[in-house]
């Protein structure tokens, strides 16, 4: 239940100091929640489409995962970080 922090890698040197984050200039609870700003929101009953599986309804949602149940009967867990799910009317 405690945090701890790691000292920098020593491969840091080698990215430069234009990629490399200097510990504690950044906010960690605040580049949390901008992580989570750029995720897609979805609601139950929402109608979702995947350029993989077609178009479907999303019918639960755990977290960042959604479960979708397609047109075609096929039902998925994805996660919304990957799957690419395009909101439709």
């Amino acid at each position: 239940g405690q945090r701890g922090y790691n000292p920098a890698s020593r491969f840091l040197d080698d990215v430069g100091s234009e990629a490399a984050v200097v510990a504690g200039s950044l906010d960690q609870s605040e580049a949390r929640e901008s992580v989570f700003e750029e995720m897609p929101q979805y609601d139950i009953g929402e109608r979702v489409e995947s350029s993989q599986f077609g178009k479907g309804e999303i019918i639960d949602i755990d977290g960042l995962a959604v479960s979708v149940q397609f047109d075609s009967g096929q039902m998925k867990k994805l996660n919304v970080e990957y799957a690419r799910l395009a909101k439709i009317g």
